[in-house]
């Protein structure tokens, strides 16, 4: 059953959307939409009434090979026993292990990409192509 929604109405919506643009005062990002490719519109950042929470930081969820740093900037390695096998999370003292990447995510934010390993840089090489971009 969907709301019955009148002009003057105070919504609450949270729309999962990817980071495009930020400057001092609007945060520009882009949604999929079903009529056009991407939507892109702005969110002011200095209004009260908006919240915003990063869900997940730019290039999760972890590949093997990748390296992350959490918010304390520890090393995690993203480890693979075999192909097919869900990727782990291992600090760099080899402890902590973290089965599920997802869990770590609330605990040790904010997360960012240290570096990128092999399987990511090869994975971003065949989406570029062999054309010039031009």
């Amino acid at each position: 059953m969907s709301p019955t929604i009148k002009p003057g109405d105070r919504l609450r919506i949270t729309v999962i959307c990817e980071a495009n643009l930020l400057d001092d005062k609007d945060l520009w990002v882009t949604v999929p939409a079903p009529h056009t490719p991407r939507l892109t519109f702005k969110i002011p950042l200095d209004s009260t009434d908006v919240t915003i929470e990063v869900l997940t930081p730019r290039y999760w969820p972890p590949l093997r090979g990748d390296v992350w740093a959490d918010g304390k900037d520890r090393e995690w390695f993203a480890v693979q026993d075999e192909p097919g096998t869900p990727v782990t999370l291992v600090t760099e003292h080899g402890n902590h292990v973290a089965g599920d990447p997802e869990e770590l995510l609330p605990l040790h934010s904010p997360w960012r990409i240290a570096y990128k390993g092999r399987e990511r840089r090869e994975a971003e090489a065949r989406a570029l192509g062999d054309e010039p971009p031009f």
